[in-house]
């Protein structure tokens, strides 16, 4: 459901429903609680970075509303794509109601949740731990070398 909100924007950021912009919920600048600044967010960037072991993780809006191509043995990048866009709505939505949180911890914590609930992830998480899945020279190419340069957004 986190992806199908995602791609809809329907995240319930202030600026959606017409009020003045808040500050970012992951890296505090300000006016920017939107999700034109979210999926970008070097924040959040990082904390997917860490928990998923992936050190060249895009951050690109085309990753983030899961507009790459991805082939049928891709399964693994598609999964820990939509992993992180569970994390990052989960932990938008947890901080939005308790701001004492600290952002690193509940996007730790809904990853977890996920992968305690579907075990069919776990298989996905393990091989992303084991392993990155996307190169450092550009943040759209994988490594079966499926190259996809372009990082304008939906």
């Amino acid at each position: 459901m986190a992806v199908v909100r995602t791609i809809c924007y329907a995240w319930c950021t202030p600026t959606r429903f017409g009020n003045s912009p808040q500050p970012c919920p992951f890296c505090h600048k300000r006016n920017r609680n939107n999700l034109r600044h979210i999926c970008q967010c070097k924040t959040l960037h990082e904390h997917g970075k860490d928990t998923l072991n992936q050190p060249h993780l895009p951050r690109t809006r085309k990753f983030f509303f899961l507009a790459n191509k991805y082939s049928h043995d891709q399964h693994t990048a598609l999964t820990i794509n939509a992993l992180h866009i569970f994390a990052a709505i989960n932990t938008f939505h947890s901080h939005k109601h308790n701001p004492t949180h600290d952002t690193k911890d509940l996007y730790i914590s809904h990853i977890h949740r996920q992968l305690y609930h579907d075990n069919r992830i776990i298989t996905h998480y393990n091989r992303a731990q084991q392993s990155h899945i996307w190169h450092s020279n550009t943040h759209d190419n994988y490594r079966d070398n499926n190259h996809n340069n372009d990082t304008t957004g939906p």
